[in-house]
């Protein structure tokens, strides 16, 4: 048996030592007319209930003014709702010795999947905004004409957050592929 063998336990805690800190990392910051960064229950908050979130000031930009509004939208809800269950998935695998590796391998599907998903999402916010500053003739005036996609790039980040899922994702593929790869050495 090999020396990782061993070790193989932690990899569990590990990803999950790196997925329930993102959080209270900020996954989106929004730099225009102050500078806000997003945590994923404020963007969940706002994603269920968008009037009260922005009676709270809590809604930089109004998902509904933007020309990719429903590309936006579903891939935020369904980057969170995937963040959500990549969360409660891995927190089951830690009791549930029996299915632990089952359990660590679809969590970090999800939080790669909820990773990935989320920069689908600000990109697709991001071509959104530059499509809509170019149709009204552009942001500031004449000279910052064509450069639309790199203003909305400045104004409008992606932020630590989903990096650190996809890692723990990453982490945990690896705790659920690590008992697949024993478990042939066993024979």
């Amino acid at each position: 048996m090999s020396s990782l063998a061993g070790y193989r336990y932690l990899l569990v805690p590990v990803a999950l030592g790196l997925l329930v800190p993102t959080l209270a990392v900020p996954w989106v910051s929004i730099n225009l007319l102050g500078s806000r960064s997003y945590t994923p229950p404020e963007i969940m908050a706002a994603l269920v209930q968008p009037a009260a979130a922005k009676e709270e000031g809590r809604a930089g930009i109004d998902l509904s003014m933007l020309h990719e509004r429903g590309t936006v939208l579903s891939a935020s809800v369904a980057s969170m709702a995937l963040y959500s269950a990549a969360i409660a998935a891995m927190m089951a695998a830690i009791p549930y010795r029996a299915r632990r590796q089952q359990l660590a391998l679809a969590a970090g599907i999800l939080a790669i999947a909820a990773g990935s998903l989320w920069m689908y999402a600000i990109e697709a916010l991001k071509s959104g905004f530059a499509a809509a500053a170019q149709m009204t003739g552009g942001i500031i005036g004449e000279e910052f004409r064509g450069r639309e996609g790199e203003l909305a790039s400045l104004f409008i980040v992606t932020g630590a957050g989903p990096y650190f899922a996809l890692g723990a994702g990453a982490v945990a593929v690896a705790a659920g592929g690590c008992h697949y790869y024993f478990a042939g050495e066993k024979k």
